[in-house]
């Protein structure tokens, strides 16, 4: 069965073979639902475990930045500076002392892991985002998403914030995201 697809490329040529579309990986610690933000399960800490899990954020944010401004580098390298802009955007993101205050906020507070603070934090500036009404700014929503995804996969440990199954890696590939 052959589909005909339509997007950006980000290389020259032509490809053939499996598509992968890329979606949003499980969030941890919370209970599934189409849309992987359901309500939170499992996202307790203890209250000894505070500092332990602001350093993980701390650690999973030095390494998404890492990651995020290699992928900016490489794609100004190869596709130039308006398109290697998003990376940079995004790399702002992760970096962004708010989202950091309110994800440590979430921990001292609130007793819960570093990814559950992330989550509920980066939906919680998504969701800012989108309610302003202009369409540019929701579209920055999905981005801010990404970010807390790739900050989240980055505190796992993930070598690269988690190369899914065709190989891909999730932190420069946005969710919807179609690969070949």
């Amino acid at each position: 069965m052959s589909r005909r697809l339509r997007g950006a490329g980000i290389s020259p040529g032509l490809a053939i073979g499996r598509a992968v579309v890329m979606t949003q990986a499980p969030r941890p610690g919370m209970n599934d639902d189409s849309a992987g933000r359901g309500a939170a399960a499992e996202c307790s800490s203890a209250p000894g475990d505070v500092a332990h899990e602001i350093e993980r954020f701390e650690r999973g944010v030095r390494r998404a930045s890492a990651q995020l401004e290699e992928v900016r580098i490489d794609a100004e390298r190869r596709l130039g500076s308006n398109e290697a802009a998003i990376f940079a955007a995004q790399l702002l993101m992760a970096q962004d002392p708010s989202l950091a205050e309110s994800v440590v906020e979430r921990i001292r507070s609130g007793l819960v892991t570093a990814e559950c603070a992330c989550i509920e934090a980066s939906e919680e500036h998504a969701a800012m985002l989108a309610a302003i009404g202009d369409p540019y700014l929701a579209a920055r929503a999905s981005d801010i998403r990404e970010v807390g995804n790739c900050i989240v996969r980055c505190m796992r440990g993930d070598s690269r914030a988690g190369a899914d199954e065709a190989g891909a890696d999730t932190c420069e590939m946005p969710t919807g995201s179609i690969i070949i």
